[in-house]
Formats: C-alpha cells, structure tokens, sequence
C-alpha cells in the first residue's frame, strides 16, 4: 500500500469515525464504538504513512549526502594519485610536483 493511499484511508477512517460518534450517538450508543474503532484505524494508518514518508526521505537525504562525500573524497584522492603517477613517470620534475600537490591540497 502506497504512503498516499493509507493518508487518504486515514483520513477516510477519521471521517468515518466523526459522523458515527457525532450522529450515531442518538440513535445506538453501540454505533459510537464503531465510530471509535475508525478513528483508532485512521490514526494508526496517517501514523504509519508519516513514518514511512520521513524514513524514506532521511534515507534518500543520507544517500544523496554519502555519494557527494563519495565523490569529492574520491576525485581528490584520484587527482593526487594522478599527479604522484606522472612524477613517478618522470613527466614532470620535482619543483612542478610540490607546486600541483600544493595546489590540490588548498
């Protein structure tokens, strides 16, 4: 069941469980009870759609967040890498390696 389909129950339940209490009352004290019973179904379903919509969020908000950690912490150490591979090369000298290392690093 979808998050919006239990909202929409919910609150279907919670109407349901108002007019039974509301207008059940004077006819059958029995009728207020199922009145109740909605309202216990309705709030427990709007409680578990939220519950469901913030962990579902927290967790895209946290994996969005791990991937850019991800992929900054790994284009520095890529671009280091590079630079001590082309010095290794022989590619550039030793004053051109401590001035791009610098650069990266700041």
């Amino acid at each position: 069941m979808d998050k919006i389909q239990m909202l929409i129950i919910g609150i279907v339940c919670i109407v349901l469980g108002f007019i039974f209490n509301m207008f059940a009352w004077s006819i059958a004290p029995v009728l207020s009870i199922i009145g109740v019973i909605f309202y216990l179904v309705g709030g427990i379903l709007i409680s578990i759609a939220i519950i469901i919509w913030v962990n579902s969020y927290t967790k895209r908000a946290l994996k969005d967040t791990m991937k850019e950690a991800y992929v900054e912490g790994k284009s520095e150490t890529d671009s280091l890498q590079i630079l001590k591979t082309r010095y290794a090369k022989g590619e550039i000298n030793k004053q051109e390696y401590e001035q791009m290392k610098k650069d990266l690093e700041s």
